[in-house]
């Protein structure tokens, strides 16, 4: 279920994100990123997932591997985020 898409780069939450590709902005929040649905399931159950983007409009598999991730409650709907 897509509750909203961001279309602005200046979104806060896509800035973070971006931040994550910087060593300095990973060591400081604790946090990294990957990209690809590949990595995305092999996370599932190693990691914790804070948020994910999902690039709009998405393939059928990465919505459903996002779909069952969630219904599988390895993370939360309310962190899926699409962007345009």
């Amino acid at each position: 279920m897509i509750n909203e898409i961001i279309t602005s780069r200046q979104n806060p939450r896509v800035k973070a994100a971006c931040a994550l590709s910087d060593k300095k902005s990973r060591k400081r929040e604790g946090q990294f990123r990957f990209d690809g649905i590949k990595l995305f399931c092999e996370a599932l159950g190693r990691v914790n997932i804070s948020s994910v983007f999902v690039r709009y409009p998405a393939n059928k598999a990465i919505i459903d591997a996002v779909n069952a991730a969630t219904d599988s409650g390895y993370i939360s709907e309310k962190n899926v985020f699409y962007v345009a």
